[in-house]
């Protein structure tokens, strides 16, 4: 049975949280600011602070503001030389690692195909070889964890894949605890949209100057499946196991293509990569001047887009439609503040466009005009960055870090 209330632990480790968190979005605050921005005693932001000076993550940056006229404050700042987190993301195709310090700056990174779809242990050691590589690329710093970014539906409450569209045998492995045995260190695992989204979440407050974890942010991530991360009020929404979100699998059309779920008409089966460039190479008779052809990538097609070609224009118009159609469900059950189309959709207004007038003729103009949608400002990896955000709370929030010094 779920507990009701909250102990003195939980209290401390949510004040925890909120301090990490207003130190990641602004630099170099006082105690003081701290105690003004997060609605804490002074006394309580003294002890919490003192926990985090003596381990480490934290360091004084000498006076700030004008000392003439009391008592003098000193600047805190996040720790970034002496930390280092490893953060991956395992896709259908390919494995990309990176290391990262405590505010998500990349410090190393590093991509490989997997050549060998569908043979499981050959991928995990690959996964195993990179992730030690990125040891080795963090020069002695304290690895405080791993954060895994993965693909769902992905059961967090039992650490086990359910699904992964074109890789099935990759179903009921835990990556987790392979990962911990491999490696002394946390490792955290989460749904790739998830980690994109509390990314986005917190870039949009750091950005806006925001100091409030209220309001609700939905990111999706048509990529080679399509998925979704949803925050409310700076928490990320899992459900009852771990697969909130998880919209690649809502059917937008009963009588449509069957899908590995066992369910008809999925949005990824218009929505996903592959399914779009399939759209693309189904149309490339009907114009013989295309640039494109069978073996054109996503990439080629974005690039074709931004160039005018007449079938990119076509197919890109029809993903843009696909992805509206799906999002203006989304809208009215989820009524969010914020849309963020993320992964590999192209970073285009044109594109963003047609999703947004889709949305608009399908929704209520009440919810509407009260709706944004955007697209990633991240130009890299979003889920990497937020798999980082996500073990630096981990840690703080498990304690642990109270024993690395």
């Amino acid at each position: 049975m779920k507990k009701r209330g909250k102990n003195l632990e939980d209290i401390q480790i949510s004040n925890r949280s909120l301090v990490i968190r207003m130190m990641l979005r602004q630099e170099n605050l006082s105690r003081v600011e701290l105690a003004n921005k997060t609605g804490l005693k002074q006394a309580t932001i003294t002890n919490i602070i003192n926990e985090l000076l003596e381990c480490g993550l934290v360091r004084e940056t000498g006076i700030i503001g004008d000392s003439s006229r009391g008592r003098r404050m000193i600047g805190l700042r996040i720790n970034t030389q002496d930390f280092r987190i490893i953060c991956v993301r395992l896709t259908r195709k390919n494995f990309v690692a990176g290391v990262y310090d405590l505010k998500a700056e990349e410090i190393y990174k590093e991509k490989v195909n997997i050549v060998s779809q569908g043979e499981v242990e050959k991928t995990l050691t690959i996964i195993k070889n990179v992730i030690r590589n990125c040891m080795d690329k963090s020069e002695g710093k304290i690895i405080l964890g791993i954060g895994a970014a993965i693909p769902g539906p992905f059961v967090k409450a039992e650490h086990h894949f359910a699904l992964v569209t074109g890789f099935p045998e990759l179903k009921n492995i835990n990556l987790q605890k392979i990962l911990s045995e491999e490696f002394d260190v946390p490792v955290y695992v989460e749904h790739d949209a998830n980690a994109a989204a509390f990314a986005e979440w917190e870039s949009t407050h750091c950005r806006n100057g925001l100091i409030e974890d209220e309001g609700n942010l939905l990111c999706v991530m048509p990529g080679q499946g399509v998925g979704s991360g949803i925050i409310i009020d700076g928490k990320i929404v899992r459900g009852q196991l771990g697969i909130a979100g998880e919209i690649g699998h809502m059917s937008i059309d009963y009588s449509g293509p069957r899908c590995e779920c066992g369910n008809r008409g999925c949005f990824e089966k218009y929505a996903c990569i592959s399914a779009i460039l399939e759209f693309m190479k189904q149309n490339i008779p009907k114009y013989n001047d295309t640039c494109l052809h069978s073996g054109s990538t996503i990439q080629d097609l974005n690039n074709a887009f931004e160039r005018g070609d007449a079938l990119a224009v076509l197919t890109i118009t029809h993903w843009a439609e696909f992805l509206g159609y799906g999002i203006a469900n989304l809208v009215n059950i989820l009524n969010p503040d914020i849309i963020v189309i993320g992964d590999d959709v192209p970073r285009n207004k044109r594109f963003l466009k047609i999703v947004q007038d889709t949305v608009k003729e399908r929704v209520l103009e009440d919810i509407y005009k009260k709706l944004e949608i955007r697209l990633s400002l991240f130009n890299d990896d979003v889920t990497l960055v937020g798999s980082c955000y996500l073990v630096v709370e981990e840690v703080v929030n498990s304690l642990s870090f109270i024993k690395i010094r």
